[in-house]
């Protein structure tokens, strides 16, 4: 992942469909978050696709508390 945000292309999107979180995802998917924060913030353009089942408030509060507060685009969608 350090590799491409060295040499990103023009456009970043991430797509993720969570089901649930536990401690090892939820770190694992900061760091990704992170690293695509610092591209944003070098110029990049990034968009994550957040989906969370539509029964999991939990999950859309947090994704929409993280996402907002690292100021990466985002769009979250309830399936």
């Amino acid at each position: 992942m350090q590799h491409y945000i060295n040499q990103p292309s023009k456009i970043t999107s991430l797509e993720i469909n969570l089901e649930y979180l536990n401690g090892k995802l939820v770190r694992s998917l900061l760091r990704i978050l992170s690293l695509l924060k610092q591209l944003n913030d070098s110029g990049g353009k990034v968009n994550v696709d957040w989906t969370i089942p539509e029964e999991a408030e939990d999950l859309k509060e947090l994704s929409q508390e993280v996402l907002t507060d690292m100021h990466i685009p985002h769009t979250i969608r309830l399936n």
